[in-house]
């Protein structure tokens, strides 16, 4: 199998675990862990892996000729639109609502994948 084509089959894995935290996400989880005065919520930690698995498969697809800064750019900015209009549409499903934390971590999570994606293409030359 050639590099591009075990691209591609990585990013399908990534785009399917992220489609399957998503529907954990509909379950109800206890709050998160608490850390002296700190609690993480488990959701929150769901958004940004999802996000983080999501944003590394798009990159991880995107042909070597299109490695500039400017298409990074504006995948990640497109990502991070995503996440704000799928919170938008929320406001439309009764019992549900916006969260700008939501956004926020899903934000994070884009920025993990990129730089996870940064290294492994310098590293890896790829």
């Amino acid at each position: 199998m050639e590099l591009r084509q075990r691209h591609h089959l990585i990013a399908l894995i990534a785009i399917t675990l992220a489609l399957l935290i998503g529907n954990f996400a509909a379950y109800k989880l206890p709050v998160g862990i608490k850390i002296q005065h700190l609690t993480i919520r488990y959701d929150y930690l769901l958004h940004v892996f999802a996000f983080l698995l999501f944003s590394l498969a798009l990159y991880g697809t995107l042909p070597k000729r299109w490695h500039r800064v400017w298409v990074i750019s504006l995948v990640t900015g497109s990502i991070i639109s995503f996440s704000l209009v799928l919170e938008l549409l929320q406001r439309l499903v009764p019992g549900r609502n916006f969260n700008s934390t939501d956004v926020l971590c899903n934000a994070v999570g884009v920025a993990i994948g990129l730089l996870i994606w940064a290294v492994y293409k310098r590293r890896f030359s790829c």
